[in-house]
């Protein structure tokens, strides 16, 4: 169950991650707080697919 978290929490932070550098570049205006809580929906997510 741990490993699947890691991986979906890795690949939301990575999202994360590329909308930052592209905040930075002044490519496109991405509001980063709007992403925050697709961390905790992704372990809430992940946590009831191992469950079913």
């Amino acid at each position: 169950m741990l490993n699947g978290i890691v991986v979906e929490l890795t690949a939301v932070g990575g999202v994360i991650i590329i909308a930052i550098g592209l905040n930075m570049l002044k490519i496109i205006q991405v509001r980063i707080a709007n992403l925050l809580p697709a961390i905790i929906v992704v372990i809430i997510l992940q946590a009831l697919y191992q469950i079913y």
